[in-house]
């Protein structure tokens, strides 16, 4: 058995033999936080689980992993193959990027896509963000230059972008349900060629932690 292997379970037997299920869950600080409530909802209310949860940068991420600090993470890019580090990458889902704006200035416009977005005003996920690229590259296709007002990495500050902001926002509509639900917002166009993927990074296939092998199985 691999040292890796070995670790994870004794960290789990030892968590086991102290009548604790321990989840230790990392997430890139760029992921959909209303993805990741959803993802642990069923283990919220469990009181035989206790849940760790942080965010951070992907890489500082792995190495956590790779070291037996986490157990998993939730990550909205693929992680390359590595022979010296033996990580496995399990698809999870997606969700299209929606345009929203505040339904009092944008209740009557509609905007051709992706033609009239040019000089728009907008505010989209940081450079670094996995959709921005997809995006960049449709305005840049059709040869347009929408007006960037802010780049959020964050999703529950593009959330607030969009609220208060009066441009456009491009954000997975989970993450503004509440604010489409009530009418606060409202969607001018769905972008089905362009989505937000997740992925869960684990150090084997095998899913030792109970718990997450319960997770994985809901997808």
């Amino acid at each position: 058995m691999p040292g890796w292997d070995l670790l994870e379970r004794i960290v789990v037997e030892e968590s086991a033999r102290a009548g604790i299920t321990r989840l230790r869950i990392g997430s890139v600080a760029t992921l959909s936080r209303n993805y990741q409530e959803n993802w642990i909802r069923p283990l919220l209310n469990d009181p035989d689980v206790v849940l760790s949860l942080e965010s951070g940068v992907l890489e500082g991420l792995l190495e956590r992993l790779v070291q037996h600090q986490l157990d998993v993470v939730l990550a909205n890019e693929t992680v390359p193959a590595d022979p010296d580090r033996p990580l496995h990458c399990h698809f999870l889902g997606s969700q299209p990027m929606s345009l929203v704006g505040p339904v009092a200035h944008w209740r009557h416009q509609r905007v051709r896509i992706p033609d009239e977005l040019h000089g728009v005003d907008i505010a989209l996920p940081g450079p670094r963000h996995a959709i921005r690229g997809q995006f960049d590259a449709l305005c840049a296709a059709a040869g347009v230059v929408p007006k960037v007002r802010a780049e959020v990495d964050d999703m529950a500050m593009l959330r607030l972008m969009a609220r208060e902001t009066t441009g456009v926002t491009l954000v997975p509509p989970v993450v503004v349900r509440d604010e489409l639900e009530s009418g606060a917002l409202v969607e001018r166009h769905r972008f089905p060629q362009i989505k937000e993927t997740f992925y869960a990074v684990t150090p084997s296939r095998r899913f030792p932690n109970p718990i997450l092998r319960e997770l994985m199985k809901r997808k």
